[in-house]
């Protein structure tokens, strides 16, 4: 997809709008599970610092 937008855009076959606007979209199929992610995060911040904590304990183990 990328390339076709790539293609469309530097052939002057689409303008600048519709090649903002596909890539845009393109973007944000891309970022969403990213975004999931961070929205289970927020809701779960316990679970947040389990994670933390493990990688310190993990980090601490490993520099001894």
């Amino acid at each position: 997809m990328l390339d076709e937008i790539r293609h469309e855009c530097e052939s002057a076959s689409i303008g600048c709008r519709d090649c903002k606007a596909k890539f845009a979209c393109k973007l944000n199929e891309s970022l969403r599970e990213i975004r999931e992610r961070r929205k289970h995060y927020e809701i779960h911040t316990n679970e947040v610092w389990d994670i933390l904590n493990d990688g310190t304990k993990r980090a601490r183990e490993i520099s001894k």
